[in-house]
């Protein structure tokens, strides 16, 4: 309302024929106008249509002031005798809706902000009339405390006290109702929580304007509703959201493994890996059980090992195998060696992990030392063969001794559960190939080659033979056909690595998926079919989950296979397509 001149001036200067200061009289007041022709007939229209009319009375009447530096006050009572005047006219058919008030403090953008607006606007209708102006022209259209009194005639202090009564009077209204409504959607959302609807309590939360990061079970529960919907298909979007409300949960204390895990796996998924090893780190010293302890001491080194930092992530495991109290289970024990085996092999200590999990191994009951925990293991063993650090003979001899013991297991030759022992038969033997070939051992390598293809077609005829039930053997015989097509590949037998692979590809039951096809067009581009390689390329990218990870664009740029062919349009359409569904899905 301030302004270059005062009330009186502007008014002098319109009865002297400047109609421009009347122009700036209306603007200096329209908002205080309509603030009270609205408060008055509480609809945007007629309010509308008095305030001009008020506005045309004072400027005729303007002549008949007699005090110009009055004319605030005076104006005020005109706006409200015109606004009776409408008032008592036939109403208008159309109101505007109570979320479109033209009043920023009254405005709804949601389901709670419109419940509060309604309280708000309850509150202000208990309120005595002087009160309820003073509050309007205050509060809702911004005039200060001296514009109000000079515009109602009436002096500062009078003002102040209204608005402060009104103010004490509307927050405890408005406070008593708001903890009403907190208690009960904690009520909702807490019973949401229990029964596990993770979506329920999310819409709760949302609905409710409940902040989770000071409700560590609220945080959990609206994270859960985030990720699991989120991962498949992968959208790092909810994920990212989700991981930050299950960071608040733990933050606030939810340090259960319920919570510890999803958010663990969350964040390996988006690749931010350094954010979960302090959590597993406080974790493991934490948690009383030692299955817990040697399983987080695992995935720490995991998270180490995907930094980089792979002297971190074997002392990360040594640390959690030592000054144990209760002794964890052997099965918790060999598992937490099995994810940490990368760890051990990378940083030059293979040969320790080798002794240890051998020993482990050895030494488990029975039922723990099952066919699949066999070949699990024989995968780690695999991997700290391959290793080209210190020791290395006495590494390799100890996979090919562990190898060779398992391919005289006399549950391979099982009649009852032949698929379980020819599933199994099979990809030892694909394991044994990779491990003979390393050592140079050309011959014992080819047979077990031939002894996993030889098992493979078995399988495939059973699943012939058997009909109905046939899709359990093709995936069977998919996964031995796969692998041993994949390990060809690094052996440099692309030819029968590309057999292997298109021979999976008609037998498998379920989709291949974008890494099993990025392989096959890679094997194909190193054999120069540029045609069929971009065949499958497309196949990839049919499936834009795996866009976000950067496959294949990262093996088109970066493998001399794909040399020729960086610059063909028809390659480039597929890599930019997936580009362009990596940038939406980070975005």
């Amino acid at each position: 309302m301030a302004g270059l001149q005062s009330d009186s001036e502007l008014v002098m200067r319109t009865l002297a024929g400047d109609q421009q200061a009347f122009g700036e009289l209306v603007a200096r007041y329209g908002h205080a106008v309509f603030g009270v022709a609205f408060h008055r007939l509480g609809d945007f229209e007629n309010a509308r249509d008095a305030a001009q009319e008020a506005f045309l009375k004072a400027y005729t009447g303007l002549p008949k002031l007699r005090k110009p530096e009055s004319f605030a006050s005076w104006l005020y009572h005109i706006t409200d005798l015109t606004a009776l005047e409408v008032a008592r006219r036939p109403r208008r058919e159309v109101l505007l809706p109570p979320d479109e008030m033209p009043s920023a403090g009254l405005r709804a953008p949601d389901a709670a902000a419109s419940d509060l607006a309604q309280q708000v606007r309850e509150a202000l209708a208990a309120l005595d009339e002087p009160t309820r102006l003073a509050v309007v022209l205050h509060y809702i259209d911004g005039y200060s405390h001296a514009e109000v009194a000079n515009f109602l005639g009436t002096t500062t202090g009078a003002v102040r006290a209204r608005v402060s009564r009104a103010k004490s009077r509307i927050k405890e209204e408005i406070m008593s109702e708001a903890e009403r409504a907190l208690k009960e959607a904690v009520e909702r959302t807490l019973a949401a929580l229990s029964a596990r609807d993770w979506q329920a309590a999310l819409d709760e939360v949302r609905r409710s304007g409940l902040p989770p990061e000071k409700h560590p079970d609220l945080a959990f529960g609206a994270g859960v509703a985030l990720i699991v919907p989120g991962r498949r298909p992968f959208n790092p979007r909810r994920m990212s959201e989700g991981a930050e409300l299950l960071l608040r949960a733990w933050e606030g204390g939810r340090h259960d493994p319920e919570t510890v895990w999803l958010l663990r796996a969350t964040l390996a998924d988006l690749g931010e890996h350094s954010r979960i090893t302090p959590i597993l780190a406080r974790y493991m010293e934490e948690t009383q059980d030692p299955n817990e302890r040697v399983k987080a001491g695992a995935y720490l080194a995991g998270a180490w090992w995907a930094v980089g930092d792979y002297a971190a992530a074997v002392a990360a495991h040594r640390a959690c195998m030592t000054g144990l109290g209760e002794q964890p289970d052997v099965a918790a024990k060999l598992d937490s060696y099995l994810h940490a085996a990368v760890a051990y092999a990378q940083h030059g200590v293979g040969l320790e992990w080798l002794e240890k999990t051998l020993e482990l191994w050895n030494s488990a009951p029975e039922d723990v030392k099952t066919l699949e925990s066999a070949i699990s293991l024989l995968d780690a063993v695999q991997v700290v063969a391959l290793d080209e650090g210190e020791q290395v003979d006495r590494r390799r001899e100890m996979a090919v001794q562990y190898g060779e013991d398992l391919l005289r297991d006399p549950r391979l030759e099982d009649r009852e559960d032949r698929l379980t022992a020819l599933s199994a038969k099979g990809r030892i033997n694909v394991g044994m190939f990779r491990i003979y070939s390393l050592m140079g051992l050309h011959e014992k390598a080819k047979a077990a080659l031939d002894t996993a293809k030889a098992v493979a077609n078995e399988v495939v005829r059973g699943a012939e033979a058997l009909g109905a039930d046939r899709d359990a053997w093709r995936d069977a015989a998919f996964v031995i056909l796969a692998n041993a097509g994949q390990l060809c590949r690094f052996a440099g037998r692309t030819h029968e690595a590309l057999a292997l692979l298109k021979q999976a590809e008609q037998v498998g039951t379920y989709p291949c998926g974008p890494i099993f096809f990025g392989l096959v067009a890679l094997i194909l581009q190193t054999g120069g079919d540029n045609q069929e390689s971009l065949h499958y390329l497309r196949r990839v990218a049919e499936d834009k989950r795996w866009a976000y990870s950067g496959f294949p664009q990262k093996e088109f740029f970066q493998d001399p296979a794909f040399e020729s062919v960086r610059n063909d349009r028809e390659f480039l359409a597929v890599i930019n397509g997936l580009r362009e569904a990596a940038s939406q899905e980070q975005n």
